[in-house]
């Protein structure tokens, strides 16, 4: 995932996936064969609002603590999500929006690679997702190179469980960001989290055996 002189920049929203991706490549970087650099970008996602509040404060100081410099973009997805387009299911336009701004100023500022935070429950999830409401059998992939934006994201954390990225934020005393998405909760993807789970009870280890299975998706 990583070459030799790779500027990396890690999309933190504030929350305990993308805060330990952005720690732990921090850290690898001082002993990997490759040498490779990381920042941290945050997008404030109400036009800049959330960063005059000084939201973002305790994350800049959290991770300059780590000696990880913290970037924050501002953008207005939220205006043009909510109020300007009104939408019902909002998560998709969300996403594409904030991935064409955090790939704009990845490609400003001179980075080659995007890494995001997403995980094993995150990858189950998602292939879940695009079975029950896409009628496909994918999800999303390791690495990605987006030939518009010339530009390739990874997932570092792809290996890593939801539960075992908890503990690690605990013991770090990770800063967690509110999260400020009026869908918050309410989206396609928390129905199928709590399903997954629900089904973990009933079936333990089911979870597991899921991952494995979707994981031939890939090929």
């Amino acid at each position: 995932m990583v070459d030799e002189g790779d500027v990396i920049v890690v999309g933190v929203s504030g929350g305990k996936d993308s805060m330990l991706t952005v720690i732990l490549l921090n850290e690898i970087s001082k002993f990997y064969e490759k040498s490779f650099r990381v920042i941290a970008v945050s997008l404030d996602c109400t036009g800049g609002e959330a960063e005059k509040s000084g939201a973002y404060e305790p994350t800049r100081k959290y991770l300059e603590s780590w000696g990880i410099e913290l970037q924050v973009v501002h953008t207005d997805v939220l205006k043009i999500v909510f109020e300007d387009r009104k939408e019902k299911n909002p998560c998709s336009l969300c996403a594409n929006l904030r991935r064409g701004r955090l790939n704009a100023h990845a490609k400003e500022i001179g980075a080659t690679k995007i890494a995001l935070g997403h995980h094993t429950d995150d990858f189950i999830e998602t292939f879940y997702l695009n079975m029950i409401y896409g009628g496909s059998l994918r999800s999303f992939l390791p690495t990605t190179y987006f030939s518009r934006a010339d530009i390739t994201q990874i997932r570092p954390m792809l290996y890593m469980k939801e539960s075992e990225i908890i503990a690690f934020g605990k013991k770090l005393g990770i800063p967690i960001l509110d999260n400020c998405c009026e869908a918050n909760g309410k989206t396609q993807r928390q129905f199928v989290k709590e399903e997954l789970a629900r089904l973990d009870k009933l079936v333990p280890g089911s979870k597991d055996r899921i991952f494995r299975a979707s994981l031939q998706t890939l090929g």
